[in-house]
């Protein structure tokens, strides 16, 4: 199970932020004013109890950089302070994605991502290329054995279905074999913030809901979330 989200949050990682950027770039759509070169977030765990955020436990930790455009170029992981794996970005003339690359942190490829897109810049489908994964263990160290049982499950391709604008408003999740994995649905209020994701599992039923509060008299970044 932690080698399934470990492999699951960086796939997600890479294309979270990878669509619909015919129309803006991932530094505008992070709400970043001016021309911010990078940014830092990590992520705490911590009880009720404490006031003092970054006395927890670290969930997440990276280190984004943007190219002149303002497209993420690279985005570096970190566990425990010391480099993990990090992600190259690469774009086309009008700056949608066309291919992602996860490397190790011996500079070896780990990941591969092709994208697709249809006649209007907005991206429709994405390709995973996982036979690197199966060299190496949950702390990237290399490995005899391949996982082959466990690959097989997990997702090479996923498609999406977008909006005018390219949001997505649907994501599907399939596995090599060309099963669904997963479905994830998307809604958004009329300027386009989005307000709730659906994870729905093989079997159709919903396994979680996430719902985003705006103020949106203010900015239109989100609040929170329910």
């Amino acid at each position: 199970m932690k080698r399934l989200l470990l492999l699951m949050f960086l796939t997600t990682l890479l294309t979270s932020f990878s669509i619909a950027q015919h129309q803006k770039t991932d530094r505008a759509n992070a709400h970043l004013n001016g021309k911010v070169k990078s940014i830092r977030e990590t992520t705490y765990s911590t009880s009720n109890k404490s006031k003092d955020a970054s006395t927890g436990t670290i969930i997440s930790d990276k280190y984004t950089l943007f190219n002149d455009e303002g497209n993420k170029q690279k985005i570096s992981i970190y566990k425990e302070g010391i480099l993990f794996s990090y992600i190259v970005n690469y774009y086309n003339q009008n700056n949608v994605t066309t291919s992602s690359t996860e490397y190790n942190a011996d500079n070896s490829p780990y990941l591969t991502i092709i994208y697709k897109c249809n006649d209007k810049g907005i991206i429709t489908e994405a390709i995973y290329n996982r036979i690197l994964q199966k060299a190496y263990d949950d702390e990237r160290f290399s490995i005899d054995v391949e996982y082959d049982r466990f690959y097989q499950n997990l997702f090479t391709s996923v498609t999406f279905t977008t909006d005018f604008i390219g949001n997505i408003l649907e994501e599907k999740y399939f596995t090599q074999k060309g099963n669904l994995s997963f479905k994830i649905m998307n809604k958004y209020d009329y300027k386009y913030n989005k307000v709730e994701v659906k994870y729905y599992n093989n079997s159709g039923n919903v396994s979680w809901r996430k719902k985003l509060k705006y103020d949106l008299c203010l900015t239109s970044s989100p609040l929170g979330q329910i």
